[in-house]
């Protein structure tokens, strides 16, 4: 997470985000897809590769398992983003020192690799750990929030956000519709945004880019929970008994960056700073 002229929050999120988009599993492999594709068997039908347990069952455990596991990464979070804004010489040090700032987001690109390789490996512990590492990591950059914006502007802004995000998952879990289209182009924009984001925090400086990017990226995070929670949905085709736990966890880590970056955008858009 970077900051533009202005104090307003530019999310090293968004470039994560992009990096665990567009992600299938497919033989145990973690490979770049847009869609997901029901596997085929000799006959040419579709069938699930959970052979003990119905379809029914492994959807219903992904889906819980990686809404759980969000939740748990977001209070992590939550715990670790209040806890450095009270202890005044980490705030301090994280504000004004901006080796230790850059290390930590360069800290959040080394674990997101590392968690893409335990995933793709079908590694639960280590991808347990990583995940709830990065959570840590992301609360620490985050508690900068606490010190541009007042405590109620940021609670109402958390629970707007869990709203929308609630009422778009249940959509991306009911629509009888392909939402693959949808996801692509929220993906084409999330990469335009963050390069837009870039230009305007070096070159342009304009607070009206600022303002359009966080309105673009709030209906692009509103598409992409959507999508995202559609696609857990669907991995139930790619699982076993064996890697339950993973996909979980790549599911969790889809919808926990999805609500991160929601709420940062809500929060630079409407949030109340501190006088």
């Amino acid at each position: 997470m970077s900051f533009d002229n202005n104090n307003n929050p530019y999310d090293e999120n968004d470039v994560m985000n992009s990096e665990w988009q567009g992600s299938t599993w497919s033989d145990g492999n973690y490979n770049r897809s847009t869609s997901f594709q029901p596997a085929q068997n000799e006959y040419g039908t579709f069938h699930s590769s959970a052979n003990d347990v119905s379809k029914v069952d492994f959807e219903e455990n992904v889906l819980a398992q990686s809404f759980v596991f969000m939740a748990v990464a977001l209070i992590i979070t939550a715990f670790t983003s209040f806890y450095v804004y009270n202890s005044p010489r980490l705030i301090v040090n994280i504000i004004m020192n901006n080796s230790l700032f850059m290390g930590l987001l360069i800290s959040e690109l080394v674990v997101v690799f590392a968690a893409n390789y335990t995933v793709k490996k079908n590694l639960i512990v280590p991808s347990a750990i990583l995940f709830t590492l990065y959570s840590v990591i992301n609360g620490a950059t985050l508690s900068i929030i606490f010190v541009l914006y007042t405590p109620a502007s940021i609670a109402s802004t958390f629970l707007v956000a869990a709203l929308m995000f609630g009422a778009m998952a249940v959509y991306g879990l009911t629509t009888k519709k392909d939402l693959s289209s949808m996801g692509s182009l929220c993906l084409m924009a999330l990469l335009g945004i963050i390069l837009t984001g870039v230009f305007n925090l070096l070159i342009f400086k304009s607070s009206m880019l600022d303002f359009g990017i966080s309105v673009l990226g709030i209906l692009i995070f509103i598409g992409l929970t959507a999508y995202d929670t559609q696609k857990i949905k669907n991995m139930v085709y790619y699982t076993n008994t064996e890697n339950v736990t993973c996909i979980a966890l790549l599911g969790a880590i889809e919808l926990y960056l999805d609500f991160i970056n929601l709420f940062l955008k809500l929060l630079a858009l409407f949030g109340r700073r501190r006088d």
